[in-house]
């Protein structure tokens, strides 16, 4: 964008290149900050969206004293930047161009499910500064980003978008040409300029594999831009609720097995403590074992047990002659007697006699 200054007037002509913003404001802040009233000339056919509202921003902190008066055109990204003035004039012979930003995307579905997020919070930007200059309801203000949608001077003043008309000061020998121009406000920053052959092939081959991709029904290779972007972003919408519903099934799918394993688990302890393998007081100790091993790995470990033996059998299976016969052996053993004298009378009494020699 080229810069010119004339004591309080400010002319901003030309592309809003990407970069431009910070030059921009560099060129124009002596003006501002040391001039009580002043005068802002636009005439471009709009450029960077981001660099332009970096203008915008600085440019708007001194609106209290910016009047714009629009040359030729204020078109794209310059439709937003004339908003700026305290009030708006535009030549007899002047233009405004709205439209919806947009910009090439290449990449994958997600690629083009955040370029979409980008474009559409854009515009609900774009929207909240037209209708806080005009009035209009957002409805109406909507119908001006469909699409390129030119305005005379005499439109722009019966919408609200400018304040008067002035005599022209700049003359467009074709707008006609400019109309047909692709005077987007493109995210690369790049130059409006409409697409090559090549360039628009490729952007029609990326729509159709997106579309294919998508399964998307509600639109075609054909359908604009802005509206593909749109079914892409209503499609990766329900995706996300799908994937979301798919989740909390899962999610209840996996408690009530976690349940289910709980208590699977319980009752193989439970079994093992009836069957005198294991004590209640070891229970947590073996509940805590399945939850943290699996129940397959708890059945290994109760599979490995085996039934306590009997102080009976204990005698009777000893290689330790001694044991069969000695009072005084058993009696080294806790409870050993005791046991005997329980499961066995008969020996318990052999063994008294003999260590005591009485009944």
């Amino acid at each position: 964008m080229i810069v010119t200054i004339t004591d309080n007037i400010i002319q901003l002509q030309g592309v809003i290149w990407e970069g431009d913003g910070q030059r921009v404001i560099s060129q124009v802040k002596d003006v501002l900050e040391n001039n009580a009233d002043i005068e802002v000339r636009i005439h471009t056919p709009g450029g960077s969206v981001f660099d332009g509202n970096l203008i915008f921003n600085h440019l708007v902190k001194f609106q209290s004293k910016i009047d714009v008066i629009i040359e030729g055109m204020a078109a794209s990204m310059g439709s937003i930047l004339m908003l700026v003035g305290r009030s708006i004039k535009m030549c007899e012979n002047g233009f405004v161009m709205i439209h919806a930003p947009n910009g090439y995307v290449a990449g994958t579905a997600k690629d083009f499910a955040n370029a979409s997020k980008l474009l559409m919070s854009m515009e609900k930007n774009f929207i909240k500064k037209y209708m806080g200059k005009t009035n209009k309801p957002e409805e109406e203000v909507k119908t001006w980003l469909d699409g390129d949608n030119w305005f005379d001077a005499e439109e722009a003043l019966e919408l609200g978008l400018i304040d008067e008309i002035v005599d022209s000061t700049l003359e467009i020998e074709n707008i006609e040409a400019y109309k047909k121009m692709n005077v987007a406000a493109l995210l690369s920053g790049l130059a409006p300029k409409k697409p090559t052959q090549a360039k628009q092939i490729k952007i029609d081959t990326m729509k159709k594999e997106l579309i294919s991709a998508l399964s998307l029904s509600v639109v075609s290779a054909d359908s604009s831009d802005t509206a593909v972007i749109k079914a892409v972003e209503n499609r990766i919408g329900d995706i996300q609720a799908e994937s979301t519903a798919k989740d909390q099934k899962i999610l209840a799918l996996e408690t009530k097995l976690k349940d289910l394993a709980a208590a699977t688990i319980k009752d193989a302890v439970s079994a093992k403590i009836k069957a005198k393998l294991i004590t209640e007081s070891q229970r947590a100790k073996y509940e805590d074992l399945g939850e943290k091993l699996g129940l397959e790995a708890l059945q290994s470990i109760f599979e490995d047990m085996k039934p306590s033996a009997s102080i009976t059998s204990q005698i009777n299976n000893t290689t330790d002659p001694v044991l069969d016969k000695s009072w005084d052996d058993l009696k080294k053993v806790p409870n050993a007697l005791e046991k005997l004298q329980a499961e066995d009378p008969e020996k318990y009494n052999a063994l008294f006699t003999a260590k005591f020699g009485k009944k």
